[in-house]
């Protein structure tokens, strides 16, 4: 029913249109959109003392007291590379003037930094967060306090840390020959058990056929499954394995996996994954890809990045020992990824291939996105790390090839079906297309 709608639907769904569709409109799209600055400017502040970074991850970018400009000359390539999470607005309660608005240079403040670093504003995986420092009771104590923005990011990768993540998939790897890949083990005796029920939440779209006026149609789902993860296992999480478990029923499969920085815990999942039903999944190509074998960021061609290792053997030790490769050659470096890059060398390179999976880093851009219109293949698109909500990119990829996406429990199919004005709601979030692009409704 999720690919077309039937002519049951069709009629059923006109009978009760007047009362039903209002009430699902109401509870899924009703929240007014107020804009990315509105959003910010209004949430409410954390209240401390005196702020203090505590982070080595962390980046101020200083103003002075009750100005909105910056008092260093922001250096916006470096800030370019780096993987942005969070940005904290840290402002002083204390005010000499009842005609004071803080709200007011709250948002200059907003403007000024929407106006330096365009691309991080626009940035919709980037948690923003108020703090109000309440410790100053006059003026001098004030001007002495830290005001302005601070950037934290994603800690760099270095040959240390991969060190140490190859050292943890070479210990996870050895734990799954352990048992045999036809026989895995029961769930409930390593740390959880599953329970899939799948409930399935349509988009419907009016339209009008002059045979019975007014009809209904499905336009995309989203189905959801409930289950209790497996943590035992993975030392972490194992959303994505229960995923790819339960979903990969395509024929002909190329797996896309990014194994840049800490992605590593994912990938042990996707090795659990093959280890166990790999068979069953019919794949054909693997490609692993770290992003240009470190590369510094200038020499990252659109296209050529590089950092790309496939193997059409498909047996377990040869797809970890190419994975271990990829990972030694590189891990990534900056923020954006070469995914769309790694994408159509695997729809060149295998040639029997007739669906794409894409295991991403969701926290990461798509460096190369524009390649998109070169896929000819349905991707289907495993997002990892997407606490913060889905990074539209990859809804973008789901929708222009007609493939999925899998977030989390949640399956959204058909999103080939919306067009522009058009809306969806994915996780807790709103998406509506505009201008081709989904962007985040606030």
């Amino acid at each position: 029913m999720h690919q077309y709608a039937t002519s049951f639907m069709c009629y059923t769904l006109r009978l009760v249109a007047h009362c039903l569709l209002p009430v699902l409109l109401l509870g899924i799209w009703a929240s007014p959109s107020m804009g990315q600055m509105e959003y910010r400017a209004q949430l409410t502040a954390k209240k401390v003392g005196t702020w203090k970074n505590a982070s080595a991850n962390a980046l101020p970018l200083p103003m002075p007291f009750a100005k909105a400009r910056w008092l260093e000359k922001v250096d916006q390539d470096s800030i370019a590379d780096l993987l942005l999470l969070k940005v904290e607005l840290v402002y002083t309660r204390y005010q000499e003037s009842d005609a004071f608005s803080q709200s007011q240079l709250n948002r200059q403040r907003l403007r000024a930094f929407q106006k330096t670093l365009p691309t991080q504003w626009a940035n919709p995986l980037v948690e923003w967060a108020m703090v109000e420092q309440t410790g100053a009771t006059d003026k001098a104590t004030a001007q002495g306090l830290f005001h302005g923005f601070v950037l934290h990011f994603r800690a760099p990768h270095s040959a240390a840390s991969t060190t140490s993540e190859l050292a943890f998939l070479r210990a996870f790897r050895d734990d799954l020959l352990k048992y045999s890949s036809e026989t895995p083990p029961d769930l409930s005796v390593v740390g959880g058990t599953r329970m899939y029920n799948d409930t399935n939440i349509s988009g419907i779209k009016q339209r009008w056929d002059d045979r019975v006026g007014y009809v209904y149609d499905t336009v995309y789902t989203v189905r959801k499954m409930a289950y209790k993860p497996q943590v035992k296992r993975t030392a972490a999480d194992s959303g994505l394995y229960v995923a790819l478990s339960e979903a990969v029923t395509w024929k002909n499969n190329a797996v896309v996996c990014d194994v840049t920085g800490s992605m590593s815990r994912y990938t042990a999942q996707m090795l659990e994954w093959v280890r166990y039903t790999g068979k069953q999944a019919k794949v054909d190509y693997y490609l692993f890809f770290n992003d240009g074998n470190n590369k510094p960021t200038v020499r990252k061609k659109l296209g050529s990045t590089g950092g790309l290792y496939g193997t059409k053997v498909t047996d377990f030790n040869t797809i970890f020992e190419t994975i271990a490769k990829a990972m030694k050659r590189g891990n990534g470096g900056d923020g954006p990824e070469n995914d769309m890059e790694a994408l159509l060398e695997a729809q060149t390179v295998c040639t029997s291939c007739q669906h794409l999976i894409l295991i991403a880093d969701n926290d990461a851009p798509v460096r190369d996105l524009e390649l998109l219109p070169q896929l000819r293949l349905p991707v289907h698109v495993f997002a990892c790390g997407n606490r913060k909500g889905i990074n539209p990119e990859y809804l973008d990829i789901v929708r222009k090839t007609g493939g999925s996406l899998h977030a989390g429990n949640e399956i959204i199919e058909n999103l080939h079906e919306l067009t522009n004005g058009d809306e969806i709601k994915v996780g807790d979030w709103r998406f509506q297309v505009v201008a081709g692009h989904f962007q985040r409704q606030y």
